[in-house]
């Protein structure tokens, strides 16, 4: 039944009755009325006041639809619930998140079948406000009244009810105990229907249960950097705004796009900008805004912002704008005033949220932090041996949203822009101290490759990466850099990412040598790990210089007998053999075979790798008798290892 000019109160009146198969006399004596007052309302020979008909939407349990079917119906127009301190407008470039938007109405609409507070959770800047603002336009006409409350201590929340008495216009608005005002309007929520409560910016969620009655009429919306919200509220976490939808809010906050315009009406060249735009500023729609304010104020191109940002990161997320807006504080503010309130509440948390920091921003081990905890400082090493202390750390990051940890992986996550303000608001050394720690952080974690390690090698390997590059711009050359490098390139090469690998390979072969002497053996590591890798492109020319040279190491500080040796002379037999030049091969490949057989035994799987090319390469030279003898020779020593495990006591 829709409202309309041909629609009387009455006829929505009765209709409404009998639906709820509510006699007249019933329905009287639930008003205390005669049972002629409600005939005369339905007949439109009387017309209620206001307060009867709300009388009326408890007496019938009116919700939703239906109670603001009976209030226009009332009116004699479609109405618009009270708004108690809203703010005046909604945010005109407010993009996306229609998915929130209806998760948030299908818990909290009148009548619905789930009845929660629910909360709006998240980052600084990333849009809480804005969306609760949003839902609020959007969905108004499903409440009675609409109520904005600031909510960040409890001298905002006592003071905020107070006001709200005097726009409720309650009797005991002008109390002097402030604390009857609160109960005031605490009985005003038990009592009225269908009202939609905002609790914007909640730092304490204790403060929901001290303000709002346990048995109430109405829906709790809340605001809060908290990750983790239940009991108080069931939460949805706002994430970064998607590429398309960074660029869009980008695109209009600039001027280049007209506020119902979409992606698609924009130039081609200008969209792929703003997606690197957005993609710099990690999806957060505060960033976002502060660009597009400043291309809109500057007039400058994205191309020339983007280049400003690289160059200026600092600066520009510092600046908010000449022209007053809905968040007056910028992006360093934003954190900044959050790393305070952290530090305030837990020192060490301040110093965990540091080393995530100069980490890769997505997917940050929890090893790295306790394996390398020797390395990133007194306060973060007492706190990784601690679990308890490292929980309490890690929750008071989590409390404002500064870090999102996954319990399934036993990761971290850190927006990218938290990163930057960290940094920026550093010192040069304090950069460079917290860098290297970092790096040998990683490089304690940062297992040998091997096929057993690859899984770890590639969850630790963009922290890798990056520690790799704080090792260039502050030329951190220590061994364990050089040691970090090898192992990373050594993972790259065994997952055939040669063109990665290689300048690695390189760095760690300079560093080694600078740091461990020309001739140290994990100097011939390196070299050994480059020819591989050079082997496996083709460049042999670059490879037989490096694998010689790791030999006459390898000899001179291990032996000619060792296994190291060995293993050397084998890649050498294969390089040569690579290169046609089989006589050579041959040979390189008969002294890793009678080295590989005294040191390692015959049934050695690196034996029989030599053992098996050499007899290869003796079949392609046409010397089949020295071939089958090897193979017998082989053969036999297989029967005999047989022979052993089938008769141990032998």
């Amino acid at each position: 039944m829709e409202i309309d000019a041909a629609v009387s109160f009455g006829e929505v009146l009765k209709e409404l009755r009998t639906r709820k198969r509510l006699s007249r006399p019933k329905l009287a004596q639930h008003l205390h009325v005669h049972p002629s007052s409600i005939e005369k309302w339905e007949r439109g020979d009387v017309l209620p006041d206001r307060a009867r008909v709300e009388d009326l939407i408890r007496a019938l349990e009116l919700a939703g639809a239906e109670r603001l079917l009976l209030l226009e119906a009332h009116a004699g127009h479609r109405i618009l619930p009270s708004l108690h301190n809203v703010p005046a407008a909604q945010n005109p470039y407010f993009t996306g998140r229609e998915d929130v938007l209806a998760q948030v109405h299908n818990h909290l609409a009148p009548g619905g079948q789930v009845a929660l507070t629910q909360a709006i959770s998240g980052l600084g800047g990333i849009g809480k406000t804005q969306v609760a603002l949003h839902y609020v336009y959007r969905f108004q006409k499903a409440y009675s009244h609409v109520l904005w409350v600031t909510a960040d201590s409890l001298a905002s929340l006592a003071a905020e009810f107070v006001r709200l008495a005097r726009d409720l216009e309650l009797p005991e608005k002008d109390e002097k105990d402030q604390g009857k005002i609160v109960q005031a309007v605490q009985r005003w929520l038990r009592e009225y229907l269908d009202w939609l409560l905002v609790l914007d910016n909640v730092e304490d969620l204790s403060l929901v249960s001290s303000f709002i009655p346990a048995k109430h009429l109405g829906s709790v919306l809340l605001t809060t950097r908290r990750q983790v919200t239940e009991p108080v509220a069931q939460a949805v976490v706002l994430e970064i705004l998607s590429d398309d939808e960074g660029a869009l809010l980008l695109l209009k906050r600039a001027k280049r796009l007209a506020l119902d315009a979409s992606l698609d009406e924009a130039p081609t060249s200008e969209v792929a900008v703003a997606r690197t735009i957005a993609q710099h500023l990690g999806g957060l729609p505060l960033a976002l805004d502060q660009a597009g304010a400043y291309i809109a104020e500057t007039g400058c191109s994205l191309s020339d912002y983007l280049d400003l940002f690289k160059q200026q990161q600092a600066a520009l997320l510092q600046r908010r704008g000449t022209v007053p807006s809905d968040h007056p504080q910028s992006v360093t503010t934003t954190f900044s005033l959050a790393f305070e309130q952290v530090q305030q509440k837990n020192g060490a948390a301040i110093d965990l949220l540091t080393v995530c920091a100069f980490l890769a921003p997505d997917a940050i081990p929890l090893e790295v932090i306790t394996e390398g905890a020797a390395y990133l400082g007194t306060v973060v090493e007492t706190v990784a041996v601690d679990p308890l202390q490292f929980d309490q750390a890690l929750e008071t990051l989590q409390t404002y949203s500064l870090v999102r940890r996954d319990g399934e992986s036993h990761t971290l996550s850190i927006h990218r822009l938290v990163q930057a303000v960290l940094q920026d608001e550093m010192e040069e050394t304090e950069r460079r101290t917290w860098a290297e720690r970092a790096i040998l952080a990683v490089n304690a974690a940062f297992p040998e490759s091997n096929h057993g390690t690859w899984p770890q090698c590639e969850r630790l390997l963009p922290h890798a990466l990056l520690a790799a590059q704080w090792s260039e711009t502050y030329q951190i050359n220590q061994a364990e850099m050089g040691r970090l490098l090898y192992e990373t390139a050594s993972y790259l090469k065994d997952r055939a990412h040669y063109h990665e690998a290689e300048p690695l390979y390189q760095r760690a072969l300079r560093i080694r040598e600078q740091q461990l002497g020309p001739t140290h053996p994990q100097v011939a590591y390196s070299l050994n790990g480059l020819a591989v890798l050079y082997y496996a492109q083709g460049k042999y020319t670059e490879a037989e210089p490096l694998h010689q040279r790791a030999l006459s190491i390898w000899e001179q500080q291990l032996g000619p007998e060792h296994p190291e040796t060995a293993e050397t002379m084998h890649s050498l037999a294969r390089l040569r053999d690579a290169q046609g030049y089989i006589e050579e091969a041959r040979t390189w490949y008969a002294r890793a075979l009678a080295i590989r057989e005294r040191a390692l035994g015959a049934d050695h799987p690196k034996t029989t790798e030599t053992r098996k090319r050499l007899i290869a390469l003796l079949h392609v030279m046409g010397q089949h008798e020295e071939a089958a003898q090897r193979e017998t020779a082989q053969s036999e020593m297989g029967a005999s290892e047989e022979e052993r495990k089938t008769h141990p006591e032998e």
